[in-house]
């Protein structure tokens, strides 16, 4: 083997000409190009033994792949005259698309493959722009989108409010060898005020299970079969201080800001969400977990900031994980405190460190548990 180190240049490209047909239907092909290079390529050739053995040759050596996309997609505009209250109307948005993506083949390039035997030897295996795509894709992804929004009039002023979104999508793959139709995948959300948020996801296959071997058969069955559920919804409740002065803002660093951003309007807050999944692709053994996570902030003082998090599985009636934030704020320092008392987490991180981003490596710093092998925060 050569001692010439290694060395590449790669060049992409790539053109998107987008348009409209009949005035309503958006269609964007595109191409794109890599045009990589290489200092040194491996060459397999016959021993005395006529076994194949590889060697490399120091000369400029160029790949040439891509691949080509078009995307076709259209909106359906419906509006429901529907008053109530401030709600003057309801529209409904339909965005159907279609994207079809093609990569060719490369085995019969003779630049980029050798042929000994029926087995092909690729020159750029092991160099630094990796080895070179053995199979074509073609690959065909639908989508439906819906959107309802509503138009609230608050006096004089309008505006447009998400009330609820439905997207649905599937693909077919015309390359492989079994299973060519994806999964038909679904997802409803709704965002309400006061954070309230709602999420249902939902998968269906399309093919039949063989409940003997256990196992998908390469069949089709007579309507799509729903194999995973995932419910959630996250809310806030949050007590309001009532300042009639306004304080002033204090200076702290970047690893801390995060943590006090949300306690700076409230004196306590307390964010729960719950979720509950199932999985049912083996429809004889399903699997499901019903979770609640709660995440408590409290401003004990001006100085003092309390932070509990926990995560309590209800299928199985147990506290999984919690653990304790304590920041405290001393002049132009301040105190960093997490503390997991049990659970796989269970560890304690205590740091003092200065405010001043530039001199943030001044610190006292104290890690147990997991906390000594996983990088400060």
């Amino acid at each position: 083997m050569s001692s010439k180190l290694d060395a590449m240049m790669k060049n992409s490209f790539s053109i998107n000409a987008p348009f409209t047909a009949f005035k309503y239907i958006a269609i964007n092909p595109s191409i794109k190009l890599n045009s990589d290079f290489v200092n040194r390529y491996r060459v397999a050739e016959y021993d005395e033994t006529s076994e194949v053995d590889f060697s490399y040759k120091d000369t400029v050596k160029n790949r040439t792949t891509g691949n080509l996309g078009l995307s076709i997609s259209t909106k359906i505009y419906g509006v429901l005259p529907i008053k109530f209250k401030k709600i003057q109307s309801i529209r409904h948005v339909i965005t159907p698309k279609m994207r079809f993506n093609f990569s060719p083949d490369y085995l019969d390039n003779e630049s980029y493959f050798q042929s000994f035997n029926d087995e092909y030897y690729d020159y750029f295996t092991g160099s630094l722009i990796g080895s070179t795509p053995i199979t074509s894709n073609k690959k065909l992804s639908l989508s439906l989108g819906n959107v309802l929004q509503a138009k609230i009039k608050n006096g004089e002023k309008e505006e447009k409010i998400n009330i609820l979104s439905w997207g649905i999508s599937t693909g077919y793959n015309f390359n492989s060898d079994e299973f060519k139709a994806s999964n038909i995948n679904s997802s409803i959300r709704s965002n309400l005020k006061n954070g309230l948020s709602i999420d249902a996801r939902l998968t269906h296959d399309l093919y039949k299970f063989d409940k003997l071997t256990q196992n998908r058969i390469n069949k089709l069955d007579n309507s799509p079969r729903l194999t995973g559920i995932r419910l959630s919804t996250n809310f806030t409740l949050k007590n309001k201080k009532n300042n009639s002065s306004k304080k002033s803002e204090k200076k702290l660093s970047e690893e801390t800001k995060e943590f006090v951003n949300d306690l700076s309007i409230n004196e306590w807050q307390n964010k729960i969400g719950i979720s509950y999944t199932i999985n049912k692709i083996n429809p004889s053994n399903a699997i499901e977990n019903f979770w609640l996570n709660t995440n408590t902030m409290v401003n004990v003082t001006e100085n003092w900031k309390l932070n509990y998090n926990a995560r309590f599985s209800i299928s199985n009636k147990n506290l999984v994980r919690h653990n304790i934030t304590l920041y405290r704020e001393i002049d132009c320092w301040e105190l960093f405190v997490d503390w997991t008392p049990t659970g796989y987490a269970k560890g304690l991180y205590f740091r003092l460190n200065l405010k001043s981003d530039i001199l943030k490596d001044l610190k006292v710093e104290q890690k147990t548990g997991i906390y000594n092998t996983r990088s400060s925060f």
